[in-house]
């Protein structure tokens, strides 16, 4: 609300990526940009159903956008890139499906993702105690924090991938603040986050003692 608040005195244009708004977990709650009490003409919202209900293939995002002017504008801009609209009838058909029939499944997975990341907390304390987790609000993202070691995640990420056979995504991707992180996806089995789990202590234990 502060950083909106900011935004509104200075004239500036919001544009919300609440594209994992519907994977938040239980003890945590989303409230939209569109929920605060803002000017709400300068404000973009952009989601889709790709992520919360794993259609990524549907290749379909969504765009609400109150101010009448500006929609006008995005939409002769995205006409003129041939953008405008989809023209896939079963991207619209899984999107309507997703949304209106999706949720009971939804909340499974968000189920499944926490039981995953409190797997993960559970194993990294007792394999890497010195790696710190950052604790999630939503997604199915883990950010593990491997600072303490760690001082160029980028290659470090490729010879964790071709020794341990283990891809995880470096924080340095994402900007300096990201520099001894990685990033790893819970949205999968549980078996296979063990195996992963297991790749990632006995690489890193190796490197540590090294």
């Amino acid at each position: 609300m502060h950083l909106a608040s900011i935004c509104e005195r200075h004239n500036i244009v919001i544009i919300s990526d609440e594209v994992y708004a519907d994977l938040v977990i239980d003890t945590k709650i989303f409230t939209s940009i569109l929920a605060l009490d803002i000017n709400k003409l300068k404000v973009v919202l952009c989601t889709s159903p790709n992520k919360a209900f794993n259609i990524a293939g549907a290749s379909l995002g969504i765009g609400i956008v109150p101010n009448e002017a500006m929609r006008e504008k995005i939409l002769y801009i995205l006409q003129d890139v041939n953008c405008q609209y989809c023209e896939n009838p079963l991207s619209l058909a899984a999107t309507i499906s997703a949304y209106s029939e999706g949720y009971d499944c939804l909340k499974l997975t968000t189920k499944h993702i926490q039981h995953n990341h409190n797997l993960l907390e559970n194993i990294i304390k007792q394999t890497l105690p010195w790696v710190h987790i950052v604790e999630p609000d939503f997604s199915y993202f883990a950010w593990l924090d491997f600072s303490r070691h760690v001082k160029d995640s980028r290659s470090i990420g490729y010879d964790l991938a071709e020794k341990a056979g283990l891809a995880l995504w470096p924080g340095s991707d994402f900007g300096k603040m990201g520099e001894g992180f990685f990033r790893m996806n819970l949205a999968c089995p549980q078996s296979m986050l063990e195996e992963g789990l297991n790749r990632l202590s006995t690489y890193f234990n190796h490197y540590v003692e090294q």
